[in-house]
Formats: structure tokens, sequence, C-alpha cells
């Protein structure tokens, strides 16, 4: 097992690669590049943020409840969200959400649903700002994990968010 300290010398590394080879790298290795954008996040990703993501076929199965995921609303815009639910959960829901797959919102009296094959559910941290399952249903899909996080704000590198 690799040490906290070597890991994150290692991920350290990784990232100035990927940053000094241009983006051809990070594709070959099944990473990508992203910049958060909106306060969806926020303490633990601010806006304007970038993130380095674990992205390839099957990455769903990889991914942990817990773990910020790369995903897709119903507008079909790329968002970043911490994965809530996963096929099999129940989650609790507002009392409406929408169903991108009839085009309109579906009304839950119990406020609660069971998650089918292939849904899940992510939410934003900064749950008064942040549009995600809660109003819309699952999503899914999930195309990626985040690895870690450059904050430019505050210059630093994150791998605990």
């Amino acid at each position: 097992m690799v040490s906290k300290t070597l890991r994150d010398k290692i991920i350290v590394g990784v990232v100035g690669t990927v940053i000094g080879s241009g983006i051809s790298l990070p594709f070959a290795l099944n990473m990508g590049i992203g910049r958060a954008d909106g306060p969806c996040m926020i303490p633990k990703i601010l806006d304007g943020d970038i993130y380095l993501i674990e992205e390839f076929p099957g990455v769903e199965k990889r991914a942990k409840k817990g773990e910020v995921v790369i995903s897709v609303n119903p507008e079909g815009e790329q968002i970043v969200k911490r994965l809530a639910g996963t096929p099999g959960d129940t989650v609790y829901v507002p009392f409406m959400w929408y169903d991108v797959n009839q085009n309109k919102w579906i009304k839950f009296a119990e406020g609660k649903r069971v998650l089918n094959k292939g849904e899940y559910w992510v939410l934003g941290d900064n749950s008064e700002d942040s549009f995600d399952s809660r109003f819309y249903g699952p999503v899914r899909e999930i195309r990626g994990r985040l690895l870690l996080v450059y904050s430019p704000t505050t210059k630093t590198l994150k791998t605990d968010f």
C-alpha cells in the first residue's frame, strides 16, 4: 500500500506531467481535465477550480457513494456532483422530480423512491445553491470521478474533497 505522502507526491507528479504535456496525455491515460463552474460544490470545490478526472467506460462501477463524480444533467450539460445514491438505494426526494424520459414532473407522495438499474442520485455540497437530483431526479450516466482538484484561488492542490 502506498503511503498518503507518497500518493500525494505521485499525484503532484502526474498533474505536473499532465499540465506540462498538454491535452493529449490525459486522454491517452483515460483522464481528462475540467473546470468547476458555479458554487454548487462549495466549500470543497470552488468556482473556477481545475480538476483531474478518471474517465473510461464502466467508471460508474468504480465510483463509490460519497465520491465526487462527473455526470450529465437533463439539459445535457456536464455537471460535478457528489454521488449520493446508486442502483437499489432508497432516496428521499422532494415531492416532485423531473423524469427526462417522460419529459414531465412526477409527484411522489411518499417522498422516496428506489433507484433502478443505471440510475444515480447526485447532490451538490452547497445544497442551497445546487441544481441536482432533488430537482431533476436520478441521472443515468456517470462519466468520470474526480481524482484531484487544483484551486487557483487558494493555490492549493486538494485530494480530500
